[in-house]
Parts: C-alpha cells; structure tokens; sequence
C-alpha cells in the first residue's frame, strides 16, 4: 500500500525493505545513524538503493546466529554507508547473492565468524549475477567447516562476475577440516573477478590441506582473475597464490611479498609491503596506509580513481599508490607577530604554525623559522624540542596527527632600525599533496624603516634541474634550463622558471612569475595580486582570483 509501517505502526528497516519488494520501481531507502539488531537476514528482490549514514555509524547487528544479513536475489540494488557485523550462522555470514546487480559502497563487512558442519562459505557470498565493490572493507572474520572445506576468508564467488576497487580485505580466517582455499578471495572457475588499487593482506587458510592465503580460484572453468596496482602481503598459514589453483593475471604495477602468485616481473614487485595496521585513518572504514618506505608509495601504474577509499585525493606528489590508501599529510604553515611596528629593539612574540590538513599523520615533521635581520632569543615548541641559532630556529615537532595543529612561540629582538622578514617552513616525511602552503612570511618593521627591496636577491640555476629557494627579502630566481622546483618566500619575488617543466610556487608578496618555455605548473594562490606569464608550454596554474595570468592554458582559482 506503499506505507512502511509494521502491525504496531512502526516503520522499520524490515518493513521498508517489505514494502519497497512489493512496489514497481526503484525504491530509496535512507537510514539514520543507529544500531539495527537482526535476528535474521533481510531479502532484496527488486530494484533499491539503501543508504546508512555512514558505516561507522549505521550498524547492522545480527542476533541469535543469523546470518546471510542482506540476501539479494534480484533487482539492481545499491548499498552504501553502513556496517554489517555479529553474524554467527553457517552459510554467507553477512551478504549473499543469487542474482541481479549489487554494488557495495563504503561497506564495514567484519566481525562475523561461525563454525559449522558442512561446506563454509565467506562472509560475502555471489552464486550468480553481478557484485561491484567499492571504497569498503572486509576484515576480521572467521569461517571455519568442521567436517569439510571452507571457501573464501572474504569474498567467496561460486558464480558470477566481481569487480572489487579501492577495497581493503585484511585479517580474515578461512579453515576446514579438510581443506581451504582464498584467505582473502576464492573465486570459483566460471567467476570473473577484477581486483583494482585494493589491499588483500594478512589473512589466514588453516586446513591439513590449504591454498590461497590472498586469493585462490579453482582450476578448470572459463573463468579468471585479473589484479591490477594492488597489494597482496602478509599470507598466514600458506602463501599469497598457490599452483593448485588458477594463477591471477596481474596487470599495471603491483606488489607482493613471495613469487607464489607467478606475476610477470614488469608487473610487480616483491618486497616487504611495510603496511601500517588495519586503522582508521580517516574515511568511513578502516584502511592499512603505506608506511614511509613503502615500495607501494607512487608505484601505480595509472590511478584507477580520483580518491583513495577514504576519499583522499589521489594521486599525492605525482604518482598514485599501490592498494586501496593514498598515503599523504597536507601540512601547512603560519605566522604571525605580536606587533607589527615595534620599537627598535624591543622583543616581540612571533607565533609559528604547523598544520597537517591530510588524512594521515606527518611523521619526522620539523617546523623552521627565519627572522631575517633580527635574533631569534628563545622558541618554544608544545612537543619535540627547538634549536636557535642567530635568526634560524629549527623546531622538530615529531609525528602530527590529521587535523592537528601545532604552535611554536618565539621571542625575536627587533634590529634598532629596519625590516625584519619571517617565514615558517614545514616539513615531514609523507608525500604532500599541496607544497604551496608548506611556507608562509609576514614582517615587522621598526618606525622609519625602509621598505624591503623587490626583486633584489639575485640567484641564477644551472643547465641542469635545480631546486632553487628564495630568501625572505625581494629575490630574483632564474632557472637556466632543466626541469626546476622555485619557491619564492617573503618580499615581492620575480620568478623565472626558463626552459622545461618546471614547478614555481609564489610567495607571500605581490611576485612577478614568468614560467618560460614548457609543461610548468604555477602555484600563485598567496592572498596577493600576482602576474604570471605562463609561455609557450601547456600549463597549469593555481591562483588567486586576484591574479593577473598570461598565456595560461590549466587555470584553477581559489
């Protein structure tokens, strides 16, 4: 009758999902942030979209052993946002399908375990039709035959055809009494699964007979697996791949910690993976980052998406990641002075920040301050420690978690007559996405001071590819050929990037910014009204709405 309603009135997710199987059409389904108990499992036979809030915040709980939580049999169906836990029951512990078109989106699959006699199957089960899984996350469960095999830790596709990106299947147990196969995936030998910028890692067979710590697909059939720019480490009990079963075809770049899976050398590497823990990292579901070291750091061969499953921009300093997680920390620095027009020889406060706008955390992050013609007296940092010399202080801030910012505080003598130029620096080891804010200036000047020159530092590059920095008085930086990295800093700089593809990033002043001849990138956006002559070349350039820009080809303003 198209009411959702239960005999008491109540509209509940069963009813809902009652109701929407009843009507012709595609159905929406929203659900708040809440924990729904289930004492058995809820079945989808027409066209859905079903919505939680967020998997961190709707849960699906299942109750007094119930299992197969959402069975889709039909329909084109999208579920997205919420988390699917606590199944206790033999068969697929949380998702099974026989049918129809089924995308996961931003899914928590973990917590479920069960131990029964009979076949096991994984938590997420396909015996036909169609599974795309996206941006979600299968770890932590347990399925276990006791008087047979056991099928798939994670994913376990009987049948049909499976397309798994930006997804983490970490952590997860499959075991039998006689055997079993695919810690992370099993895939039987008519199903066709595509596994792209996923991590498959730390799983675990455990049978007398065991194949597949990552992924195993049986032998014989028309069916296939191909895995691209993934990760797959850290096998329990046996290794990633095994010769009894289908070897992966492996595409792109991709790495792997044994040679079992036979991966062809130009697509991957084998090495440690050096993989943070299963954490959450920021985003609706957990995620294992690379740590700094990592051979997945910008060794993708393309980038699959424009986000990593936490949606995080990809790609971070040039190239994507391999896996599911784009390790990053956007830092960022400010300052500020306690007084502008201070008398001469007086102390100010000058107040430094260290800001990490990503979604991971910036280790080895070190905070730098120059106060051009003045002394800096004491810096005082709220963790880590701080050295001073003359006008230079170097704060080592240590690790700076997401969203976190940091404040140094600095006493600095102000000259009897003149202009002091301050500028912070920050730095770390991760992959920045955006270096343009990794300094900032500001100035002082004692009553009667003359104005900071333009353009008057003079600095010259080579033929080569330099990295030439600025000095927080006017600079003018010239790059003579190469593929060169210019920073202007305080004062009003002019820039000249000359042949190649060089990287010219502004400073705090109104600069004057000529890229020359090549695919350059600019990065103009300070707050102030700077021209930029972009030249022959395509080039991109990120600006203030304020600036002047020429010949520019790529023109993002902010």
């Amino acid at each position: 009758n198209g009411a959702c309603a239960t005999a008491g009135g109540v509209c509940t997710l069963r009813a809902a999902l009652q109701e929407a199987n009843a009507l012709p059409g595609t159905d929406v389904i929203t659900v708040p942030a809440m924990t729904i108990a289930l004492g058995s499992g809820l079945t989808i036979t027409s066209n859905l979209t079903l919505q939680g809030a967020g998997a961190r915040s709707t849960i699906l709980q299942a109750t007094g052993g119930a299992h197969g939580m959402l069975i889709v049999n039909s329909g084109i169906v999208a579920v997205s946002g919420l988390t699917i836990t606590g199944a206790t029951g033999g068969g697929a512990l949380a998702v099974s399908q026989s049918g129809g078109d089924l995308t996961l989106d931003g899914i928590r699959v973990t917590g479920n375990t069960t131990s029964i006699g009979g076949g096991a199957y994984g938590p997420v089960y396909l015996n036909g039709g169609t599974l795309k899984l996206r941006n979600s996350e299968i770890s932590g469960n347990s399925t276990t035959s006791t008087s047979t095999q056991g099928w798939g830790g994670g994913l376990s596709i009987y049948s049909g055809t499976v397309t798994v990106i930006n997804s983490t299947i970490v952590g997860n147990t499959i075991a039998g009494s006689s055997s079993a196969v695919g810690g992370g995936v099993w895939a039987g030998m008519n199903s066709n699964v595509t596994i792209t910028s996923s991590t498959i890692g730390g799983n675990t067979v455990s049978a007398p007979s065991r194949f597949g710590s990552a992924v195993f697909q049986t032998t014989g059939g028309t069916g296939s697996v191909e895995i691209t720019d993934s990760v797959l480490a850290e096998p329990i009990g046996v290794t990633n791949c095994s010769a009894g079963g289908k070897m992966p075809t492996f595409l792109g770049k991709n790495l792997l910690d044994d040679t079992s899976c036979g991966a062809a050398a130009a697509t991957r590497t084998i090495a440690p993976a050096l993989l943070g823990s299963l954490a959450n990292n920021g985003g609706q579901t957990n995620t294992r980052v690379p740590n700094v070291g990592s051979p997945a750091i910008n060794a993708a061969s393309t980038c699959a998406t424009a986000a990593d499953q936490r949606g995080q921009a990809r790609p971070i300093a040039g190239a994507c990641d391999l896996g599911a997680a784009e390790v990053g920390s956007d830092r960022e620095a400010a300052v500020s002075v306690s007084n502008a027009s201070p008398t001469g020889g007086s102390d100010i406060v000058v107040t430094a920040t260290a800001r990490n706008k990503g979604a991971d955390t910036s280790t080895g992050t070190t905070l730098t301050v120059q106060a051009a013609g003045a002394q800096i007296l004491a810096a005082t940092a709220p963790s880590g420690s701080c050295a001073v010399s003359g006008e230079t202080a170097a704060c080592a801030l240590g690790s700076v978690t997401g969203g976190v910012a940091l404040d140094v505080l600095l006493t600095v003598r102000m000259p009897a007559v003149g202009t002091v130029a301050v500028t912070a620096t920050v730095s770390g080891d991760q992959p920045d996405p955006v270096d343009a804010n990794n300094s900032a200036s500001t100035s002082a000047s004692t009553p009667g001071a003359a104005p900071v020159a333009a353009c008057a530092v003079l600095k010259n590059g080579n033929a080569k590819s330099n990295v030439l920095r600025g000095t927080p008085a006017g600079d003018r930086i010239n790059g003579r050929g190469g593929n060169d990295r210019i920073n202007g800093k305080g004062g009003i700089d002019c820039l000249n990037g000359g042949p190649g593809k060089d990287k010219i990033t502004g400073g705090a002043q109104a600069d004057k910014i000529d890229a020359g001849p090549g695919d350059d990138t600019v990065f103009a956006k300070d707050g102030t009204k700077d021209r930029v002559n972009c030249g022959p070349g395509r080039d991109r350039v990120i600006a203030d709405k304020k600036d002047k820009l020429i010949k520019c080809e790529v023109v993002r303003r902010r």
